[in-house]
């Protein structure tokens, strides 16, 4: 059996509540196995903050003050990027290399984080929202998303 079944199995056996900290230490046995566990292992939407090891608490984008959605549609390593200032937090070292959407899908983006976050604000009363967007070789792909509080 190779090495990410035995990860994967592991995950299946521990109760669904623990599943962002028995990832972490998984990858914390296996760093090798770390962007095929993240590939294949669901967990739940989380809001950045505060970095520790790979737990992220409430924070806020530094930039503009505002809380954003962490998911696998924002994430490049170890960086997550903010769809209100297109920032990666923490910052990767070599920022030409991010994946970040093409200009005019940026302001796409930016409209739709503005419209979601009204949405969110009068239908959830609360939480944060967040929406990704990123081009395809045939137009583009999005991401959006709603964490009430």
């Amino acid at each position: 059996m190779s090495d990410i079944k035995h990860c994967l199995n592991i995950l299946r056996r521990t109760p669904p509540s623990d599943v962002v900290d028995n990832l972490e230490r998984l990858i914390a046995v296996r760093p090798e196995l770390d962007e095929e566990l993240c590939q294949r292992v669901d967990t739940p939407l989380q809001i950045v903050c505060k970095k520790e090891f790979k737990c992220f608490i409430l924070e806020k984008d530094t930039k503009t003050g505002k809380q954003f959605i962490t998911c696998d549609y924002n994430r490049d390593g170890d960086s997550y990027r903010s769809p209100w200032s297109n920032e990666y937090f923490p910052s990767i070292e070599d920022g030409d290399e991010c994946l970040r959407p093409s200009e005019n899908l940026r302001k796409l983006e930016l409209e739709a984080n503005e419209v979601f976050d009204h949405y969110r604000h009068a239908y959830f009363e609360g939480g944060v929202s967040s929406v990704y967007m990123w081009d395809l070789d045939a137009g583009f792909a999005a991401c959006f998303c709603i964490q009430k509080g």
